[in-house]
């Protein structure tokens, strides 16, 4: 009995073996690390990969955050096969979501090396070098996506021209811009979302509640303000707004600049 149970468990191990060796070809071994990196999701995540489980490569011991965890094993993969535009996308993706935006930009203009023109990688590297305040940066990819040609061209640039204007504190021309997005928002499609973007219809009215209330112009900042809200529906969000209306006992200005200060920075 007892040597039964002995060819049990190396029969077992040699299993484990076998599905822990770098087997296969180039697409298996890739495919393993990016498993690996799909692993990370918590802290107790962290912990059964550094003593080497599910067959994925030991993470060091100085790596305690699931963002440089994720990044780890998805540059593992791209070891195995460098070439692979949804492994930059990935990493690129896995740092913006860690807020660190340069890394992430940095991924992305790799990924858009190997796959010139894809939309996708060209709005998130207009919106990266945004949020990192290089907007000659962040025009040049502006500029690149006005010369190509893809579903929603028109819509998608006005929001992102109006966006990167915000930024600038260039109202008047960042209003005229996210006016034109909203216009063919209502118009031109029913989608709720900005195609080849994370950014949705409800983007729009928030920015062009920000800028009416720059102007002075309270009362269309408090309607494109208030349509917001109803099309967010964002629990967390409506938390953070009626905390901001009890605290600023409805001064619309002071309301606003209490907004933008701790949601503003979440809609990148």
């Amino acid at each position: 009995m007892g040597y039964k149970k002995f060819a049990v468990l190396i029969f077992i191990s040699l299993l484990t073996l076998g599905c822990c060796l770098d087997l296969g070809d180039k697409e298996k071994k890739f495919k393993k690390r990016i498993l690996c990196a799909h692993r990370v999701n918590n802290d107790n995540s962290l912990y059964i990969l550094k003593n080497g489980a599910f067959c994925c490569p030991k993470l060091p011991p100085e790596i305690n955050d699931i963002t440089s965890a994720k990044a780890f094993y998805f540059k593992k993969a791209l070891e195995i096969d460098p070439e692979r535009v949804d492994g930059w996308a990935s990493l690129g993706q896995t740092y913006w979501d860690g807020f660190r935006f340069k890394e992430a930009a940095e991924s992305f203009k790799k990924a858009l090396e190997l796959s010139p023109k894809t939309v996708t990688f060209i709005v998130a590297l207009n919106s990266l070098y945004r949020i990192l305040g290089q907007f000659d940066e962040s025009q040049k990819y502006l500029d690149l996506l006005e010369s190509i040609d893809f579903q929603d061209k028109e819509k998608t640039i006005s929001y992102l021209k109006g966006k990167l204007l915000y930024e600038k504190k260039e109202y008047d021309e960042s209003l005229k811009n996210l006016e034109r997005a909203k216009e063919l928002f209502e118009t031109d499609s029913p989608s709720h979302f900005l195609s080849n973007t994370p950014y949705t219809i409800n983007d729009v009215y928030f920015y062009l509640a920000q800028i009416y209330l720059k102007k002075n112009e309270l009362q269309k900042a408090h309607t494109h303000f208030l349509i917001y809200l109803e099309k967010e529906r964002h629990p967390d969000f409506v938390a953070i707004y009626q905390k901001a209306l009890d605290e600023t006992a409805g001064e619309q200005i002071l309301l606003y600049d209490d907004i933008e200060e701790k949601w503003a920075k979440t809609r990148q």
